[in-house]
């Protein structure tokens, strides 16, 4: 553990934190927005983790000769592919998609050809809640790098 003896010490300190610091909060900011878009992009076609499509559903993309259940996945390329990370700063980011059909899927919707409702794939919602561990190591690996520039181990 650093002694410090004297304000001048105290105050290099206080520098070494400035600069550090928002260099930490970016760098953990950064690799949690980048582990909840990974954990976005696997739960797409995983039929565990979202509703089962219908039976209808499934026999239709059957017939086209695509699979028959990974939901809200035909060749990955309608929803997945627009799935973006936007820096807010540095200190938050944004995971989400400026695709509309997103809010459908995310909340669920009637579905009027088929008069009845079409539960809610979360995709979002889901990646969020598995990704909180992964995200709280990163939280805590950046403020240990703060304690080891505070107390200088």
């Amino acid at each position: 553990m650093r002694v410090l003896t004297s304000l001048e010490q105290l105050s290099h300190v206080f520098t070494e934190m400035a600069v550090a610091a928002p260099i930490v909060v970016q760098t953990a900011k950064d690799a949690a927005a980048h582990a909840i878009k990974d954990k976005v992009d696997s739960i797409y076609g995983d039929e565990t983790k979202l509703a089962t499509l219908s039976d209808y559903t499934q026999i239709a993309r059957a017939e086209k000769g695509q699979s028959q259940n990974e939901p809200l996945l035909i060749d990955g390329s309608l929803l997945k592919d627009s799935v973006r990370i936007e820096n807010l700063g540095p200190e938050a980011a944004d995971i989400g998609s400026d695709e509309p059909v997103h809010v459908y899927h995310e909340l669920g919707y009637w579905n009027v050809r088929a008069g009845k409702p079409t539960p809610a794939r979360p995709v979002f919602h889901i990646a969020a809640a598995e990704s909180e561990p992964v995200v709280e190591a990163i939280a805590g690996v950046a403020l240990r790098e703060l304690y080891v520039i505070i107390a200088g181990e």
